[in-house]
């Protein structure tokens, strides 16, 4: 099989763009502010879960999780099953609020619940997190073109003094990613997502089809072979850590509901999308039918990943960093065709998981923060999304290009720290009657991933090895975040989220006593 030519890969692109941009065209020509942000509750709910899966299995699933086999075997599983229960707490729990308060923004929630203050506190969370989490998943994207693509295209050339020039730059490639993003995104919003959704989540599940097939193929062995080999080894050992204890099966499964409750429940951008859903009801059997959903499509991706690592040890081969593996395999090994639909697959999914997020990042910063209503001129909104995508263009060649480990690990991670205070601010909110008086609630906001921060990064100082210690100097270098990072991951991990909203919550209860004495 022949190595997919750069060139080829980046006419893909340009096809697959222009057909996005034509789909933009078509759904936004008589789009309005509402069109933007909720679809004028129009969407049918099967178009709705059929979108969330190209949404929810983003490019970092498709190559993070294939990858991630090599490193904790099948035990991913054990976190999705967590996700999965996680969807009908959202159903059942916080969409009828939604419904009932008729929100446009879901932090508008937190406002009527406890004050201004509080709902600009949680969008200022799910800023954070969003922005940092579809920059993380668009770096991922942005690097692997660069290095496999563009770099290929404009390799540079050496100067006089044995230094690379005239190399494709890395910010290059983020720009036209995001611009790409912006301009079928900026005038139909969510209306005209959650159809481009549809072509993507097509083009995914074709992708998981045809490298299934291919990697099967790599092998050059019958399934049932194949099967028994994958079998007996310890890479589909779903429970590789026991059921009690780190990493456990109790500890991913309860850490999975939390995340999923934070990151889909408590989440402008996947909640919008439920939102222009045209009753209750239909966003109620959404969520419960990508419930399902959501255990296939990643059960097939360690899968992949399985057969992948089993091919790589099989023939000898080393790669780089696990996160690219997959994409290596299939530009080098699947075929011409079968290489386009693998890179229309992963473009697919990057996209889906990005546009949402820049939409929603917009639609709350409008919303929580500028106050700004359906009159407002539409050439405000546009304009305010443009300063989003630069805004995600500083944090990729900034942040996230420093980020090391699995994409979805960090992806992870910033999630278990930006969405647990929402969680406890929520549910806290929901479950209890009590009084907190808005002010003590922004403190409670900002602390709570403060104070977790500081303590898991202290717990990773004591777990790490002597040779790893922090030290002063390490404050001033280049690789200080990926550092602080390992430390942080070393200290309570996947549960950090659970003891973290738990925190957030005890606090709030602690400020209503003091509410309730200053009110007497």
């Amino acid at each position: 099989m022949s190595q997919l030519d750069p060139a080829i890969i980046f006419y893909v692109l340009i096809a697959y763009f222009l057909l996005l941009f034509g789909i933009s065209w078509y759904t936004s020509r008589k789009a309005d502010n509402n069109s933007f942000y909720l679809g004028n509750h129009q969407s049918p709910w099967y178009i709705l879960v059929y979108g969330l899966i190209g949404t929810s299995i983003s490019g970092i699933s498709l190559l993070s999780v294939t990858g991630k086999v090599m490193t904790s075997s099948f035990g991913y599983m054990q976190t999705v099953f967590g996700f999965a229960f996680g969807y009908f707490v959202i159903a059942y729990v916080l969409l009828p609020i939604y419904y009932r308060y008729n929100v446009t923004s879901i932090y508008q929630y937190l406002q009527l619940r406890y004050g201004k203050s509080s709902q600009i506190s949680g969008s200022i969370l799910f800023l954070v997190s969003r922005s940092l989490g579809a920059s993380i998943r668009l770096s991922l994207m942005a690097v692997i073109l660069h290095h496999f693509v563009f770099l290929k295209l404009v390799p540079g050339h050496l100067d006089i003094n044995g230094v690379i020039t005239g190399a494709f730059p890395f910010w290059l490639t983020v720009l036209i990613i995001l611009t790409m993003i912006y301009l079928y995104t900026f005038k139909g919003g969510i209306k005209t997502i959650i159809w481009t959704d549809t072509i993507q989540t097509t083009l995914l599940l074709l992708t998981l089809v045809v490298s299934f097939v291919m990697v099967k193929n790599l092998i050059q062995e019958g399934w049932s072979d194949i099967t028994q080999s994958l079998v007996k080894s310890s890479i589909t050992d779903f429970f590789p850590n026991g059921f009690l204890g780190k990493n456990s099966f109790v500890e991913l499964f309860i850490s999975g509901v939390f995340l999923t409750v934070g990151m889909t429940g408590l989440d402008q951008a996947m909640m919008q999308r439920s939102l222009s859903a045209r009753s209750l009801k239909e966003a109620q059997k959404n969520l419960l039918t990508f419930s399902w959903v959501i255990i296939i499509v990643n059960f097939v991706l360690l899968c992949i990943g399985a057969m992948l690592s089993f091919y790589l040890v099989k023939n000898n081969i080393t790669l780089g960093k696990t996160d690219s593996m997959f994409f290596e395999v299939a530009t080098n090994s699947f075929g011409v065709v079968a290489g386009i639909i693998f890179i229309l697959g992963f473009a697919a999914s990057t996209f889906s998981s990005s546009d949402d997020a820049m939409t929603a990042i917009t639609t709350s910063f409008a919303v929580d923060f500028l106050k700004w209503d359906e009159s407002k001129p539409e050439w405000k909104r546009k304009l305010l999304h443009a300063f989003v995508a630069l805004f995600l263009f500083a944090l990729i060649v900034t942040v996230c290009s420093a980020m090391q480990g699995a994409a979805i690990d960090n992806v992870l991670l910033v999630a278990s720290y930006t969405y647990a205070p929402l969680l406890g601010m929520f549910f806290f909110g929901i479950i209890t009657r009590k009084k907190v008086k808005d002010s003590y609630v922004t403190v409670i906001a900002i602390l709570t991933p403060v104070v977790t921060i500081v303590v898991n990064t202290g717990l990773g100082m004591l777990y790490a090895n002597d040779n790893l210690a922090l030290l002063p100097a390490d404050f001033f270098s280049y690789d200080f975040i990926s550092r602080i990072m390992f430390y942080i991951t070393k200290g309570n991990g996947n549960i950090t989220i659970v003891y973290s909203a738990a925190f957030c919550a005890l606090l709030l209860y602690m400020a209503s006593l003091f509410s309730q004495q200053e009110m007497e």
